[in-house]
């Protein structure tokens, strides 16, 4: 794994702490409840803005000439919490490039808290968290010092090199952040319910028809109100399912599409129960007597 710009050379550590960045940083937030009043050192006890995070090695790799910058950082083996803590948002303003790289590795290793899409705020997040834990290694050893960059290196996997990321259905250059393909299910089916209320009107053409061939009339607004709620109700109860199956390209696009459609209440179930409750009326039974009447007279009268 190659080193990012500002970040000292060292090797990664054999076996690690065995701790997550979230019990680093608890662990060296517990230290200032056991230390002595008057007698703790600067490097010990709960993160300061003051406290001194190690930032790198006593024998530098130099750059160019100067003897005096180490990767791009100051020649100095400490920074402050404070300083140290902010700067990504400095190599923001000075070389962006040293951002981009400490974030692909991030990714690329799947640190806690690096991830496709990040801004400076989640940067300086995630770097924290870095610099917290190199601080609490630090305390009360003797053994090797930790810098935010050697905790970082602890998540090295060297068969992670494609620089591609997969979150989601998509697969992201780690490098731009940006798809490079589709990589979710190739069908998708999605399930919508649409309820069609009909309207006065519809219900007035609807029983006008059915009633005048049952009953011989039109009905009366007071039946056109109490059709249209029954038939209203029957229409939420029984929505409109529609089943959309699409196929997708490796860009995701949509290259195919099925719709099947079933449920619902149509023209000819309202029909159908406006002419049921018609017939169950005792109005239905004479008016359909005395047109049998009516026909079968008609039909002796004109000889049929």
């Amino acid at each position: 794994m190659s080193t990012p710009p500002g970040q000292p050379t060292a090797p990664a550590p054999k076996g690690g702490s065995g701790l997550t960045l979230e019990q680093l940083i608890a662990q060296s937030n517990s230290l200032a409840s056991q230390a002595i009043s008057g007698s703790a050192s600067a490097n010990s006890g709960k993160i300061q803005d003051s406290s001194e995070i190690f930032m790198g090695t006593d024998k530098p790799q130099t750059e160019g000439n100067n003897p005096e910058v180490q990767h791009g950082i100051a020649m100095q083996n400490n920074l402050t919490y404070a300083e140290a803590r902010m700067l990504p948002r400095d190599w923001m303003d000075s070389d962006p490039d040293k951002v981009k790289q400490l974030v692909n590795l991030g990714i690329m290793n799947k640190v806690p808290g690096f991830d496709v899409g990040m801004g400076l705020p989640e940067i300086l997040s995630a770097w924290d968290d870095l610099v917290q834990a190199s601080y609490a290694l630090n305390q009360n050893t003797k053994g090797k010092k930790w810098s935010p960059f050697d905790v970082l290196d602890t998540y090295s996997n060297s068969k992670m090199n494609l620089g591609t990321v997969k979150k989601g259905d998509w697969m992201y250059d780690v490098a731009t952040g940006e798809k490079l393909k589709y990589v979710g299910p190739k069908n998708k089916t999605t399930v919508s319910r649409d309820i069609n209320l009909s309207d006065t009107g519809d219900v007035k053409a609807l029983t006008t028809q059915v009633l005048t061939q049952a009953l011989g009339r039109a009905p009366t607004a007071k039946e056109v109100a109490q059709y249209k709620s029954t038939i209203n109700a029957q229409e939420s109860a029984n929505p409109n399912i529609t089943t959309t199956t699409s196929t997708l390209n490796d860009q995701g696009e949509t290259v195919a599409q099925s719709n099947k459609t079933t449920g619902g209440f149509d023209a000819s179930a309202q029909q159908q129960l406006v002419q049921d409750q018609a017939a169950g009326s005792q109005e239905y039974g004479k008016y359909q007597s005395a047109t049998t009447y009516w026909n079968a007279m008609m039909q002796t009268l004109t000889g049929g």
